[in-house]
């Protein structure tokens, strides 16, 4: 009886936290989708951050915008924009965007429209 009581109560303990675990995704879903029509997650390799990258460009500038989140609490560490070129994760916690201003000439280096964004720097 008392380890049927324990297991009851491990199970009550745990539930709460099972449902707090799912409650950030969903937020971040929501608030994704509140300021995108279309849009996709981008997951660093941990899962403790992810992307949320506009699909389609938005207005005739043809920019991209882009949110940056803590999984963990859903919390909106940064946001921007850039033009189409891309937006990645280089590792576990920096970002590289390639923004690319139309037209570049053949000797220009495409370094030089890359920005790299450190998550730990967002906090």
């Amino acid at each position: 009886m008392a380890l049927r009581t324990l297991a009851a109560y491990c199970i009550m303990a745990l539930l709460p936290a099972c449902r707090s675990g799912t409650a950030p995704q969903k937020q971040i879903e929501q608030y994704a989708q509140s300021r995108f029509k279309a849009y996709q997650l981008l997951y660093n390799p941990s899962k403790t951050h992810v992307l949320a990258v506009e699909n389609q460009p938005a207005g005739p500038a043809g920019m991209l915008h882009y949110l940056i989140f803590d999984t963990t609490n859903a919390n909106l560490l940064a946001e921007g924009s850039f033009r189409p070129g891309y937006i990645k994760w280089l590792n576990d916690a920096e970002i590289e965007i390639l923004d690319v201003p139309g037209m570049i000439r053949q000797d220009e280096d495409m370094n030089l429209f890359k920005k790299k964004i450190s998550v730990s720097n967002l906090k």
